[in-house]
């Protein structure tokens, strides 16, 4: 996620805007935050790839951090339990009680527990959640920002804009695609302008 961010950044600068439907009375609110404000609290290095473990009472229990290719395995339609298993087998090395392996599903909800509340001190970023209060009623509640979807819905966007902009400039001037493309940003626009 904080690759995707810097990504973003460099893309379409520091700003994020975005829209969130009030879950009280559906009122549409727009939030805006700068990257840098998400990207606090990110992993060290060495963190991500490398091995953790935590002891839960008799159980030693050997972790990575969750990555993109774990949760894209989850599908979101599927129950919360369900989701969390899949997700701590993928991420789980190995685990014991009282020096003996056991197996995943054989471990306590304490120490699954504790395995989660770990991963989210090791990667704060690992759960973006954003507070909102929504203008018409005043009910607040977490949105939670998923860098990747956003960033595409940006990026699908700006390339629905640019397809848009090649046809206009096309049709009005006949130029080749190519040529439209490599204009700078501030002379298609400029002829976008007289265009309309």
């Amino acid at each position: 996620d904080n690759e995707l961010l810097l990504l973003r950044q460099r893309l379409f600068g520091e700003r994020l805007a975005n829209t969130a439907v009030c879950p009280q009375c559906s009122e549409r609110t727009e939030w805006e935050n700068p990257v840098g404000e998400l990207m606090a609290g990110q992993p060290g290095p060495g963190q991500i790839d490398g091995d953790h473990e935590i002891l839960v009472d008799d159980y030693r229990i050997y972790f990575r951090l969750p990555a993109s290719k774990d949760l894209a395995r989850i599908d979101p339609e599927q129950e919360p339990d369900s989701a969390v298993a899949m997700l701590l087998e993928g991420c789980i090395s190995r685990a014991l009680f009282r020096a003996e392996p056991c197996e995943l599903d054989e471990l306590p909800k304490e120490v699954i527990d504790a395995v989660g509340r770990r991963i989210d001190e090791l990667d704060p970023q690992a759960h973006m959640d954003i507070r909102l209060t929504c203008p018409s009623c005043a009910h607040e509640w977490p949105v939670v920002f998923d860098a990747g979807r956003f960033l595409w819905a940006e990026i699908s966007d700006w390339a629905e804009r640019m397809l848009l902009a090649v046809h206009e400039l096309a049709s009005a001037y006949h130029w080749q695609e190519a040529d439209i493309l490599a204009l700078s940003p501030m002379r298609r626009q400029l002829y976008l302008g007289m265009v309309r």
